[in-house]
């Protein structure tokens, strides 16, 4: 799979030990308590071919099995972002992970993936998320539009040289307007 960092999936392997890779739609890190406003937590959200599965610090906090969600989907709120799923059976959306703006694309990511694999039934997520299907492999984000490597995980110190190598000619402009 790939774009699953390995971190996460090592905590999702912890709560759900029959849990392989190949089986693993997303996992979803969120910082704060849907329900309750201006709580913090630590919640872990595993989406596997099966079974929607919450927790909340090492407590189980919502299951749902895959075949009755109809689909995902991010909500806006006021400084926030929630998660949800609507059910086949009744219609009701039912909101299972909500963060800041720090989890925003992550969250994008996850509802991107798991409404792929809903409406195909696989896990190849080859041309889901980010332009083109284009992901970081070290951070696992999408990269941002028209871009062909990751801004938060290259390497500054080689940019610098670069931009130094091209103004290498123009070094005596450069001092004197310093």
């Amino acid at each position: 799979m790939g774009n699953i960092q390995s971190r996460l999936m090592d905590e999702a392997v912890r709560h759900v030990p029959d849990l392989t890779e190949a089986r693993v739609v997303d996992v979803l890190r969120s910082n704060l308590h849907p329900d309750q406003p201006k709580t913090s937590v630590k919640a872990l959200s595993v989406i596997s071919c099966d079974v929607l599965s919450v927790f909340h610090g090492d407590e189980l906090f919502l299951t749902e099995r895959m075949e009755n969600i109809e689909r995902f989907e991010v909500i806006n709120g006021v400084g926030c972002f929630f998660v949800s799923f609507e059910r086949k059976s009744d219609g009701k959306h039912v909101i299972f992970a909500r963060g800041d703006s720090r989890a925003s694309s992550s969250m994008a990511r996850t509802v991107k993936r798991a409404n792929h694999f809903l409406r195909f039934g696989n896990t190849d997520f080859s041309r889901v998320g980010g332009e083109g299907g284009r992901t970081c492999p070290k951070c696992g984000k999408p990269y941002p539009r028209g871009a062909h490597s990751c801004p938060r995980c290259a390497s500054k110190i080689k940019a610098l040289t670069r931009l130094a190598e091209h103004a290498r000619s123009e070094w005596k402009r450069l001092a004197l307007s310093v």
